[in-house]
């Protein structure tokens, strides 16, 4: 409501859906669209023009509260998922949707906008304190200068922005290369951050699950500054973290602050190749968690030279993706580590950047078994998987006790070695394996 007359002088910041239209039928007759008001010698915003094709900023901006809307569907009474996340609802909606869904859990994913809705719903009066004790996820975003500017943060409708969350990537690649000087602007790009993680966990204190976004292509959290995610602690319900970052480095000091509280993780890193300290860094800092999600493109999830087996990594871990190629020590450290795993799917396991064939042989997995006998494992999906002798497939048959389902296998077998595997496969069969294999 920009209008300052009338709204201004009786003061009041509720207003009934009946007298709402009145008042709005009123400002029509009184300031018909056929004429225009911004005209030489009228300041800006002093006048109402309805239906100008400029849009001028008003001298002040007020809100009140519509209430008692006739066409309102009393199921919003029992609302708890509406899934609008990746649309275009823009975020000065979500003031509305939060004061009329009482039991409203979750927006779906990636709908950026909210902490801009929070910010409006604050600045309505008597909501000053607003707080959301049923909402469970909330999507996030450093990226202000798309998500937090009126009528801006949506993504639009075309042929063009059916994956959402590539394009929200694109986006952010888009806005986080208008920076400035790096000694001017980090500090102020870090208390942002902090200040909307605060809102957020002041305002949804039971969330469970937070969706979030650092869109930053240069260093700006560093380990030490974790004080910008420690808000986050406060909120005893959550679990599950899906994480975007545009370079690792700056979440590091996140997944330390929270790292311990998560059960779940996805991570997606649109960086160039890492140096393999990313998965270890994960490991150590997320103990508890069970499922963890990893999205690199086209590119490979690297390993450190050192396994680390000393070490107790992921000994909660039951199902594990990575969406993209893993290079050998990677899998290595994965597979040596995960104890208790019972799903796996990943890409192919290579050697090096420039291969593009799976490099796992009968006698990786044989030491691998030595390490980690994978005892619990029940699903086993990886990319391409040759299976270059009777003697490895026996072996991965004859020492995973739990497997229920394995798909990829490439059988570079031949005569009596693939009627032998065929024979030995069936017994497996038998007792509710499902296979799925393509012979060479």
């Amino acid at each position: 409501d920009n209008e300052t007359g009338e709204r201004g002088q009786n003061g009041e910041s509720v207003i009934a859906h009946n007298d709402w239209e009145k008042e709005s039928q009123d400002r029509l007759a009184k300031f018909p669209a056929t004429s225009c008001h911004h005209g030489p010698g009228v300041s800006t915003g002093s006048k109402y023009c309805d239906h100008h094709d400029l849009w001028f900023e008003p001298e002040s901006i007020s809100y009140r509260e519509i209430v008692g809307y006739p066409h309102l569907n009393q199921c919003v009474n029992s609302l708890e998922i509406l899934n609008i996340g990746g649309s275009n609802v823009l975020g000065e909606f979500l003031p509305f949707l939060l004061l009329h869904t009482p039991k409203l859990k979750s927006l779906g994913q990636w709908l950026n906008t909210m902490i801009y809705g929070l910010e409006i719903l604050k600045d309505l009066p008597g909501y000053e304190n607003y707080q959301n004790t049923q909402l469970q996820e909330f999507s996030y975003s450093s990226d202000r200068n798309y998500f937090c500017q009126p009528y801006i943060g949506f993504v639009p409708e075309s042929q063009e922005f059916k994956n959402v969350r590539r394009e929200m990537v694109r986006y952010s690649n888009k806005s986080a290369k208008r920076i400035g000087h790096k000694a001017r602007l980090h500090a102020s790009k870090r208390k942002q951050i902090q200040e909307d993680i605060e809102l957020m966990v002041t305002s949804c204190p039971n969330l469970r699950k937070v969706n979030l976004v650092v869109h930053y292509k240069i260093p700006v959290l560093e380990d030490a500054h974790g004080m910008v995610w420690e808000p986050l602690l406060r909120l005893q319900n959550l679990i599950e973290l899906d994480l975007v970052t545009m370079k690792f480095e700056n979440v590091r000091s996140l997944l330390v602050v929270v790292g311990p509280r998560l059960q779940k993780l996805t991570v997606e890193c649109d960086e160039e190749q890492g140096n393999g300290s990313e998965i270890v860094h994960l490991a150590r800092n997320c103990p508890n968690i069970s499922s963890l999600r990893i999205l690199l493109g086209d590119k490979i999830l690297r390993g450190e030279m050192t396994l680390h087996f000393g070490q107790t990594f992921f000994r909660k871990l039951e199902r594990l993706t990575v969406e993209g190629n893993v290079h050998l020590h990677g899998f290595a450290f994965l597979w040596g580590h995960c104890q208790a795993l019972k799903y796996i799917r990943i890409g192919l396991v290579v050697s090096n950047e420039l291969t593009n064939t799976n490099v796992l042989i009968q006698d990786v997995f044989t030491l691998l078994f030595q390490v980690n006998k994978m005892i619990c494992l029940e699903e086993m999906h990886i990319r391409n998987l040759k299976v270059r002798s009777l003697a490895m497939a026996t072996l991965l048959l004859d020492n995973l006790p739990n497997l229920k389902k394995a798909s990829n296998w490439f059988l570079d077998l031949y005569g009596e070695d693939m009627a032998a595997f065929k024979r030995h496969v069936k017994k497996y069969k038998v007792k509710g394996l499902q296979i799925d294999y393509k012979e060479w």
